[in-house]
């Protein structure tokens, strides 16, 4: 064993005894200071977890105004188009009744009675046409609204 090492080895058992009592306080010392570092380093992003948080509730709640405004508008707006297409419906079968030319069909002869019977069935037909237009327009609409519910 070398002089360096006996000293080394002296040293260790005259101050063992110390060692062993401060050791246990020097750790409590370093974990409470690790302790209030990480403390402090979570407490600074708590508050900014909190900062966003409020941010979003914030922004919720405007989002949320936002999306009843615009329920109301959209509502408001399929109203409108409800009524619109029923009086457009009612000004197409306006134009349509002033569309025909007065066509005097009432003399006899068989050409004239036949074109009495073709006119007339074509006017049925048209009518027929316009109405099942009017309903698709009308089951488009119902299907948007119930389409745009789902979404909801």
């Amino acid at each position: 064993m070398t002089a360096r090492q006996r000293v080394r080895a002296a040293a260790v058992l005259a101050l063992a005894p110390a060692w062993r009592r401060l050791r246990p306080r020097i750790e409590n010392i370093a974990q409470e200071i690790a302790r209030r570092t990480v403390d402090a380093e979570g407490e600074r992003r708590c508050m900014a977890v909190q900062a966003v948080g409020e941010d979003v509730r914030d922004l919720r709640i405007h989002v949320d105004r936002l999306l009843g405004e615009t329920h109301a508008r959209q509502a408001d707006i399929d109203n409108k188009l409800r009524l619109m297409a029923a009086q457009l419906a009612a000004a197409d079968t306006r134009v349509a009744e002033l569309e025909r030319p007065a066509v005097d069909l009432a003399a006899d002869g068989a050409e004239r009675a036949e074109a009495r019977r073709l006119i007339e069935e074509i006017r049925i037909e048209h009518g027929r046409a316009r109405s099942r237009l009017a309903a698709i327009a009308f089951y488009e609409e119902r299907i948007a609204r119930l389409e745009r519910d789902v979404d909801r």
